[in-house]
């Protein structure tokens, strides 16, 4: 603002005649002016990206005969900086040069035209890096190296995370929901789930088949002497005309916390 307005009031005293006299006393007074104020925050490109896969360890399938070229995985990497500019490498190659990572898109491909070998476990590590976000060192903000693991063939089911944990109070409902366990197909096949229990924890707790929704088949009483205060399960996850499966062990402590450990492979 270049200059102040002021703004100036009259006051006017009546006479003895009941008139108006004509001395008159003028106050004035600064008038402010209000200006509204945008204040923008610029975002700091300091955030390094990190890897979204799911599930992790990172795993894919081959088919033995792929062509070059052929898509077997793709990375998908996230950075919470607007201006990001996200660039997949592969950093270590332990197949041979058998794949390839494109740097803009993280898909990763085969190379060459031998077959691949059945059951035979090809491994990349492999990372992404922020071109846009410089670290202190002025190297490239990245993520870690991530390990994939690419089986020839076939491999079993991956459940989707290696540990579940949830809280059961004794009050507990029958037939309410515990926690829900999922797998993967790298069949694209439809999976079924079933539960064993082991030691004295039959009967306690079913899964559905389809949902791997595991649930509560009977009421708690914690001050019952005759209820294990810990339960082992085994859930079993099967690919529907497949016949290849996978085990875990689902641990639950105390009626409080649930732990799903690593996975127990058993092909069939």
């Amino acid at each position: 603002m270049e200059f102040d307005e002021w703004s100036c009031h009259q006051n006017l005293t009546p006479s003895a005649q009941g008139g108006v006299s004509n001395t008159r006393m003028e106050t004035c007074r600064i008038n402010p002016e209000r200006q509204r104020v945008i204040i923008h925050l610029k975002d700091v490109n300091d955030e390094p990206p990190y890897f979204i896969n799911r599930p992790l360890p990172m795993q894919a399938v081959v088919q033995l005969n792929a062509p070059p070229g052929t898509p077997v995985f793709k990375l998908q990497a996230r950075d919470p900086d607007t201006d990001h500019n996200i660039h997949y490498f592969l950093v270590r190659d332990r197949t041979g040069g058998r794949f390839e990572v494109d740097e803009r898109s993280g898909e990763v491909r085969t190379l060459g035209s031998d077959p691949f070998m059945l059951d035979k476990e090809y491994v990349l590590y492999v990372k992404a890096e922020d071109h846009n976000g410089m670290t202190e060192d002025r190297q490239h903000q990245s993520t870690g190296e991530e390990r994939l693991s690419i089986m020839g063939g076939k491999r079993p089911p991956q459940f989707y995370m290696q540990k579940y944990e949830a809280t059961i109070p004794e009050n507990q409902r029958k037939d309410s929901d515990i926690i829900e366990v999922k797998a993967k197909s790298f069949a694209d096949r439809e999976i079924r789930y079933t539960l064993r229990a082991q030691g004295k924890g039959a009967g306690t707790f079913n899964i559905g088949p389809t949902t791997g929704v595991v649930k509560l088949a009977k009421d708690l009483d914690y001050e019952d002497l005759r209820q294990p205060k810990s339960y082992s399960l085994i859930v079993t996850a099967t690919e529907d005309s497949g016949g290849f499966s996978t085990s875990v062990e689902v641990t639950e402590v105390s009626w409080v916390k649930w732990q799903l450990r690593t996975p127990l492979f058993n092909g069939s």
